[in-house]
């Protein structure tokens, strides 16, 4: 019969292996050691550069603990890091001193989910890249299979800028490039993908775009993206707006033209239009469900193809004009092609709310538009919300009541003559 506690025994110093084995496998991350390895010591490719003297390689390269302002650079045109986590208080500025572009592949070829940089809370400024040429850091994604995701987390109050281009590589297929996080993350260089790359930015995350990205995929917003130049979002193939906010710049068609949006309630945002040359021309907007509401500014132009209503509500705030007219104080708004009328296709009463708005002098609250009832520009919109008779001309006013007086004085010939004059005109 086998000894109880020997077998015991035996099971624990097992265990006790598996559990060594394991957290040394989990230990992927190497520290930078903030340059005090010696010569040379803030080359990312330095070996002695990094507690171990190793390259991160496939691990994580971590920096942390340091609160001065560093500005490590690669001094080799290409570098391969598994990722990076940045917890350190002082900023971190990281360029390439190779007399050109140094390209930093991260994550791995795995595939699945991958966090390829996480500012954490409390870390300071964050900065890769430059844009001086000789100076640039390109970001890559490892060439992982289709469907894979890769994720730049900031959860720190300070801005995370990455200044040169970001590449969403994939061995096929599709891959996305997620922001999440608290913070503000900035792309100053171009988002691009090898074969169908898809952007999202997550609820209470804020990307900004400052260059004129070439990525093909869907842009989901769930969170804040802003657009500050021509051509943002210049060949996606459309827009999922999923409770967040979709920020123009003061620049005409941040959004390549005839660009479909679909939204879940969101936001899009013109408030930034500042300029009577200023426009944006959209594909469909296609309503799902929840509140959207188009937020306008004090000038420019918005021109929708169609809306479409499958469920939701569309709210319209600021309108101080109508549709095909330039709206002093307002940004003018056309649907379709008709500039004299807007069609809510599927819209159901109570679909459209306008606030803010002023139409003809009068203030605006909820227009009972459906797709048989297109807002004509001849209806006035009523507090209460329902269309009135169309304003009479001044001249037909003036021959009613005329035709009152001489009812009221009794004169029956002159009404009959009254009647033949108007049939003759």
């Amino acid at each position: 019969m086998r000894n109880p506690n020997l077998l015991a025994a035996k099971l624990l110093v097992l265990g006790s292996v598996m559990a060594l084995s394991l957290t040394t496998a989990q230990a992927a991350n190497d520290i930078w050691n903030g340059g005090t390895g010696g010569g040379n010591a803030g080359n990312l490719n330095r070996a002695q550069s990094w507690v171990g003297n190793a390259l991160p390689g496939a691990n994580t390269a971590q920096f942390s603990g340091i609160t001065t302002n560093i500005n490590p650079e690669f001094g080799n045109t290409t570098a391969n890091w598994g990722g990076m986590l940045v917890s350190q208080t002082g900023n971190l500025t990281i360029t390439s001193n190779a007399g050109s572009a140094n390209t930093l592949t991260l994550g791995t070829a795995a595939g699945g989910s991958q966090t390829i940089i996480s500012v954490s809370s409390g870390a300071g400024v964050v900065t890769i890249g430059s844009a001086t040429a000789a100076n640039a850091v390109n970001l890559a994604t490892a060439a992982a299979v289709s469907g894979s995701t890769f994720t730049i987390n900031n959860s720190s109050a300070n801005t995370l800028t990455i200044d040169n281009g970001v590449a969403v590589d994939v061995a096929s297929g599709t891959g996305t490039l997620a922001v999440t996080g608290t913070g503000t993350t900035v792309f100053n260089g171009v988002i691009s993908g090898n074969h169908t790359a898809n952007f999202s930015v997550a609820s209470g995350s804020t990307a900004t775009f400052a260059a004129a990205n070439t990525y093909t995929g869907t842009t989901t917003v769930s969170g804040t993206l802003n657009l500050n130049i021509a051509g943002a979002i210049s060949n996606s193939s459309s827009i999922n707006l999923s409770g967040g906010s979709l920020v123009f710049g003061n620049v005409t068609d941040a959004v390549a033209s005839g660009t479909n949006i679909t939204s879940t309630g969101g936001t899009i945002d013109l408030t930034n239009f500042t300029s009577n040359g200023t426009s944006q021309t959209l594909g469909t907007l296609t309503l799902t469900s929840g509140v959207t509401t188009i937020d306008l500014g004090s000038k420019g132009t918005l021109i929708l193809g169609s809306v479409v209503f499958s469920g939701g509500t569309l709210v319209i705030d600021g309108w101080t004009g109508f549709s095909g007219f330039a709206a002093v104080g307002s940004t003018a708004v056309q649907f379709g092609s008709n500039a004299a009328a807007v069609a809510f296709a599927g819209a159901a009463s109570g679909d459209v709310t306008w606030t803010d708005a002023t139409i003809f002098g009068t203030s605006a609250a909820t227009y009972d538009n459906t797709a048989v009832d297109a807002f004509n520009p001849k209806e006035q919109v009523t507090p209460s919300g329902t269309a009135v008779t169309p304003i009479p001309e001044p001249s037909t006013v003036v021959f009613g009541l005329s035709l009152l007086a001489l009812l009221a004085w009794g004169g029956r010939d002159k009404l009959i003559e009254a009647g033949r004059k108007l049939v003759r005109a």
